[in-house]
């Protein structure tokens, strides 16, 4: 419960709006899919307890440190939320084909919850017709491609469902295939 407290102190101090990729521009924006906040945190913000959740997401899965992306802290205020997509980069696209080339693509999701004093939010697994909303401090980790094949897998488009009431905190980490560059 501590480090959760804390993980929201620190991104409080930090979250904007969240953006996406747009496959048309390559750009990172802002767009009605996802309405959210979102604060991100590189090695020069990166601090003992973010190093210790990377740490045991590592311990857990065996997902190495080296492969994960920066750490972000999302935020969801009443009646935000982020629509259905992949979290993937869909391989062939031109725009982010340099993204893929250099970090590699994202095989896997850890969403750690951080807080339960709100309403809605669950996080939805529509093509399984799954959702779930989980307490502080848990987590739920899933694949983006397929084992067999490593291939994207289309069973993971999910969404997280409007806030109803309160605001929601998540930690969000990706892994990639790859050890990622230092930023």
């Amino acid at each position: 419960p501590a480090m959760c407290q804390w993980l929201i102190r620190h991104g409080e101090q930090r979250v904007k709006p969240a953006m996406v990729g747009d496959y048309a521009t390559g750009q990172w924006v802002r767009d009605p899919i996802r309405t959210g906040l979102a604060a991100g945190f590189g090695l020069a913000t990166t601090d003992m307890i973010l190093a210790l959740t990377q740490k045991r997401l590592e311990l857990a899965s065996g997902l190495a440190v080296l492969q994960q992306e920066a750490p972000h802290v999302l935020s969801y205020e009443v009646s935000q939320e982020y629509k259905a997509h992949y979290d993937f980069l869909v391989p062939g696209e031109a725009a982010f084909a340099h993204i893929l080339e250099a970090m590699g693509q994202r095989v896997a999701t850890c969403l750690t919850w951080l807080n339960d004093d709100y309403d809605g939010g669950e996080t939805a697994f529509l093509k399984l017709g799954w959702q779930h909303r989980g307490k502080p401090g848990s987590a739920m980790l899933f694949l983006n491609v397929r084992r067999t094949d490593k291939r994207p897998d289309p069973l993971t488009l999910h969404a997280g469902r409007p806030v109803t009431r309160g605001r929601k905190w998540l930690l969000s980490q990706w892994v990639r295939d790859r050890v990622q560059p230092i930023v």
